[in-house]
């Protein structure tokens, strides 16, 4: 098959003489032909229907791994050039693959190369001592541990920004405009299960206040029941929306400095008082007496019926949340009252420099809630203008197994995997469309034990394996398996926190290795 068709040879003739046996002159056709020319082997290879080695982008340095060769590959999530919509990233492993261990890496990349903000959500501690070194080099480190003890209560209004929405209510006056906010809201609740085609239809411009606040007093009302999230109709969601906008505008003109959940029930009951319909009535005092457990349950008020303070400004915001990971109710109040406050913070912000990262960690249990992942998905609408951006991060990928996460798993652009088994590469398809080439680069990984771990980039510009290893100092910080943690305990009872990861550190960079003798292929004797 010809290379060039005739119509478009320049010199059809000449062709056609040059290619009679023993009439091609190299000389000539250099000299005067003009059809070759020197290239380099990268330029060829680029040609060839081949793949060469992943090197990541060069010029944009933030993460830092290697190839299998032991070149660096580079590359950065917040580089346009690395990225084409947006820098939401996921990361997925197998039990064991090296997650926490890359996602401390990550977060210390992340501060260290573009001063970013973190939020760090976790069950289980992993990264207690990363903390203790960031805070030792200067960072401002903000700690939350969640505990069902009251006198340990951290107060969680989740309406502490309630004021904020009243620009809003001033288009949503009357029951029209509510009524219309309600359908959208509905909706947004409604097709989780579906993927986004694309995260254009996601972006805002502003916050919308009031979706969010509506999303907090329905956890408090259904408390993640799915039994009660599917019974919640629209025209609940109308009736919702109208008490909470009288109980904002009404606790506004009252001067109280701050709505908290007292206020939402005696709006509730100021409705029941005037309602005519006995079915809407019925319905109200259902609402009014599951939020007033809030307000008469002193555990629950510790939280959610007190002033809350804004989220001060912060390098590394860790919320460990182990106490409420069985109750999926809890689990839900707490994010749905935090994830607004962290949105808040990020809007004060909006105008430096520095991203914010919101890592969440054991991200399969967050992402079966259905108003978690609503909620995720309003932050999704303005990460580019507030620069927030998600990173679910989880060793269970069988365990989303929930619909409601096909939407926001489907916005994140970056995809990262450490070593998958075949379940686990089926239950990635799900989420995510592979390509033959793509699904052959996952089957690919292997990892070494205390040597490295293997993973896979997945972008929209970029793809190809990398190996994760860390200075062995952030490896003793971050190390999770029991034999290396009662080892670095020891050390840590006799040198503290720091000064042991460095003693570990040096004990994994210098290992004694025993010479075996049989090992060889000749002994002294045989020479």
């Amino acid at each position: 098959m010809p290379l060039i068709d005739v119509a478009y040879d320049v010199h059809p003739l000449s062709s056609y003489l040059n290619c009679l046996p023993f009439n091609f002159s190299p000389l000539y056709a250099r000299k005067h032909l003009s059809f070759e020319r020197l290239m380099y082997a990268s330029e060829l290879a680029s040609l060839l229907p081949v793949y060469g080695r992943f090197k990541g982008a060069k010029q944009l340095p933030c993460f830092c791994f290697f190839n299998r060769l032991g070149e660096p590959i580079l590359f950065d999530v917040l580089s346009h050039a690395f990225v084409s919509q947006n820098s939401h990233m996921a990361l997925f492993a197998s039990s064991g693959g090296g997650k926490s261990v890359l996602t401390g890496y990550m977060v210390n990349a992340l501060m260290a190369m573009k001063n970013a903000r973190i939020v760090l959500f976790e069950m289980g501690n992993s990264f207690d001592r990363l903390l203790v070194h960031c805070e030792h080099y200067g960072k401002k480190v903000s700690r939350m541990l969640l505990s069902k003890d009251k006198s340990k209560a951290v107060p969680l209004n989740p309406f502490c920004d309630a004021y904020l929405a009243l620009p809003e209510l001033g288009y949503c006056k009357d029951e029209t405009a509510l009524n219309q906010k309600a359908k959208a809201l509905h909706k947004l609740t409604a097709n989780l299960d579906q993927t986004a085609l694309t995260d254009e239809s996601l972006i805002a411009e502003s916050r919308d206040y009031l979706s969010e606040l509506a999303l907090a007093l329905r956890t408090m009302l259904t408390e993640a029941n799915e039994g009660e999230e599917q019974a919640f109709t629209l025209a609940d969601e109308s009736l919702l929306l109208q008490v909470l906008s009288d109980a904002i505008v009404h606790s506004w003109e009252a001067g109280i400095s701050q709505m908290l959940t007292e206020h939402l029930v005696a709006a509730f009951k100021r409705r029941i008082e005037v309602e005519e319909s006995s079915r809407k009535k019925e319905r109200l005092q259902d609402m009014h007496d599951r939020l007033l457990n809030y307000v008469l349950n002193p555990t629950k008020a510790a939280f959610f019926n007190v002033p809350t303070d804004p989220l001060n400004d912060f390098d590394i915001f860790h919320v460990d949340v182990s106490a409420m990971k069985d109750n999926k109710g809890q689990l839900a109040l707490v994010m749905a009252s935090l994830l607004p406050r962290i949105l808040a913070l990020a809007e004060a912000t909006q105008d430096t420099e520095r991203p914010t990262f919101l890592v969440i960690d054991e991200a399969h249990l967050q992402f079966d809630i259905e108003v978690i992942v609503a909620l995720c998905l309003l932050i999704a609408k303005v990460a580019r203008k507030l620069g927030l951006w998600l990173v679910p991060v989880t060793q269970n990928i069988s365990d989303l197994s929930s619909a409601r996460a096909t939407k926001i798993l489907s916005l994140l652009e970056t995809w990262i995997v450490l070593g998958f088994n075949e379940q686990e590469l089926t239950d990635l398809q799900r989420f995510k469309a592979i390509t033959p080439e793509q699904e052959a680069l996952l089957r690919s990984i292997d990892s070494q034990k205390g040597l490295y771990a293997e993973a896979v980039v997945l972008g929209s510009r970029y793809q190809g394996l990398f190996r994760v290893i860390p200075s062995r100092y952030l490896l003793a910080l971050l190390m999770t398996e029991k034999q290396e943690k009662a080892a670095r305990k020891t050390l840590e009872q006799e040198h503290g926190i720091l000064k042991a990861a460095e003693l570990m550190a040096s004990q994994m960079e210098n290992k004694a290795t025993a010479h075996h003798q049989e090992d060889y292929f000749f002994d002294d004797d045989f020479v």
